[in-house]
C-alpha cells in the first residue's frame, strides 16, 4: 500500500472515530444522534454521498408514495428525535405541510432548505431533476452537513468534488442531447422536468398540473400541440399506463419512457431522460 493510500485510510478512520464517540448516547436511556433525516430517496442519495457510513440517513416518504398526500407513520415522527438535522428540499408540498410537526416531533433537530441560490418555477419543485440545479443544491446539501457534524469537514468536501464529478457527467449527457436536437420537445403525466427543460432548452407538455388529474379536452389539447411539435417521448411514472396515457402517446407517435423522480439512483435517472432525448 503506499504512503498517500496509507494516509487517506488512516485519515477516514479518524473521521469514523471521531464520529462513532460523539454520537454514543449520554446515558442508557438516551438515543444516539447520528443521523440525519430526509424527505424522498433523491435527496437520500444527495446526503449519502457526503456522509461517512457512521452516518444513518433516515427517509420518510417511501419510494412511489405521493409527495402530496404522504403522511408520516407515528413511528417515523417518534425516529427523528435521533436525527441531528433534517436536510430538506423546501418547497416539496409534504416539506412545507409537514414542517412545524416534524420540527416539534424533535425540538433538537436542525432544518436546512438547500433551495438557497436557485431560481424557483411556480408549480415543479423538482429542482434535482437538472444537474445544473442539483450542482447548486449539492452545494448547500454539503453546507448542512458541515454545520450538522463539524468533524465531517474534510470528508464531505472531498466527496462533493467526486459527486460533483456525477453531476458533470449528468450535464454533459443532456448537453449533448440538447446540441443534437435543439428545442426538442417531450410529454410528461406530472410536470416534474421544469427545470431541466428550462436549463437545457427542451419543451415541456404537461398533461397533469401538480395534484390536479387532467381532464380528457387537455389531453386533446397536449395531444395536439405534441403533434405540432414533432414530439417523441412521453415521460410516465412507474405503474402509471391508464388507456388515456397509451392512446395519446399512440396518436402523437411519442414512445413511452418510465421515470421515477425520487428515485434513489440520481444517475440512472438522468441517463434514462438523456438517452430518450438523444434518440431521434
Amino acid at each position: 500500500m503506499s504512503s498517500n493510500s496509507l494516509a487517506s485510510n488512516l485519515t477516514i478512520l479518524a473521521f469514523a472515530l471521531s464520529l462513532l464517540t460523539s454520537c454514543q448516547p449520554k446515558s442508557d436511556n438516551a438515543p444516539s444522534r447520528c443521523a440525519i433525516s430526509v424527505s424522498n430517496p433523491a435527496m437520500a442519495f444527495f446526503v449519502s454521498r457526503l456522509v461517512t457510513d457512521t452516518i444513518q440517513v433516515n427517509t420518510l416518504i417511501p419510494q412511489g408514495a405521493d409527495h402530496d398526500s404522504y403522511s408520516p407513520l407515528p413511528s417515523q415522527l417518534q425516529s427523528l428525535s435521533n436525527s441531528t438535522a433534517y436536510i430538506a428540499f423546501g418547497p416539496l408540498e409534504f416539506e412545507t405541510t409537514w414542517h412545524k410537526r416534524l420540527a416539534d416531533a424533535a425540538p433538537n433537530m436542525m432544518w436546512f432548505n438547500v433551495n438557497d441560490g436557485i431560481a424557483q418555477i411556480d408549480d415543479d419543485p423538482h429542482f434535482w431533476l437538472s444537474p445544473r440545479q442539483a450542482r447548486i443544491m449539492s452545494r448547500n446539501v454539503a453546507n448542512a452537513v458541515k454545520q450538522s457534524f463539524p468533524s465531517l469537514t474534510s470528508f464531505t468536501d472531498s466527496a462533493l468534488v467526486a459527486l460533483m464529478s456525477d453531476i458533470d457527467a449528468a450535464d454533459t449527457l443532456l448537453t449533448r442531447a440538447s446540441a443534437a436536437n435543439p428545442g426538442q420537445s417531450f410529454i410528461i403525466y406530472h410536470p416534474a422536468l421544469a427545470y431541466l427543460a428550462r436549463d437545457y432548452g427542451f419543451r415541456q407538455f404537461a398533461v397533469a398540473s401538480e395534484g390536479v388529474s387532467p381532464q380528457p379536452r387537455h389531453y386533446a389539447a397536449v395531444a395536439d400541440s405534441a403533434k405540432k411539435a414533432n414530439t417523441r417521448v412521453f415521460f410516465i411514472q412507474p405503474g402509471m399506463t391508464p388507456d388515456r396515457v397509451k392512446s395519446t402517446a399512440a396518436e402523437v407517435g411519442a414512445s413511452l419512457v418510465t421515470i421515477s423522480p425520487e428515485a434513489y439512483d440520481w444517475p440512472q435517472t438522468m441517463k434514462t431522460i438523456a438517452d430518450a432525448l438523444t434518440t431521434p
